[in-house]
């Protein structure tokens, strides 16, 4: 995944997203989109989220699968740290494992990208803000 400076994402050849692409926003609508966009098989994930899943050594399933079970933690539409709008999930892996993932939802093109993926534990006992 490529950015620019005003942090866009860029096209490689099968990428989900694509230059200056609109994003989801509604809030409410953000992790209903990302589900919808898991269930039809239109997810990508970064390096960065392959890294920390083997990190945790969790499978993408076991993400997948704590997203559909899980609950928002937090989904930030405007934050001037992210230029894309971002939804943050806790859920439990089939294995019992707690995971936090991050994912990006693009309205255009309709993809899902998993940005990353933790099972920190503290993390775990926060609720939603």
């Amino acid at each position: 995944m490529l950015f620019n400076i005003q942090r866009e994402f860029y096209v490689q050849q099968d990428s989900c997203v694509k230059k200056g692409a609109k994003m989801g926003t509604g809030k409410s609508r953000l992790h209903k989109f990302t589900v919808e966009a898991i269930k039809a098989g239109r997810i990508c994930i970064s390096g960065h989220a392959r890294d920390r899943m083997e990190e945790c050594d969790i499978l993408v399933e076991g993400v997948i699968y704590s997203v559909l079970r899980g609950t928002v933690i937090e989904e930030n539409f405007y934050y001037k740290r992210y230029y894309n709008p971002t939804c943050s999930i806790k859920g439990i892996t089939k294995s019992g494992v707690k995971v936090n993932s991050i994912w990006a939802y693009n309205e255009e093109t309709k993809w899902a990208m998993l940005v990353t993926a933790y099972c920190d534990q503290g993390w775990f006992s926060r609720v939603r803000r």
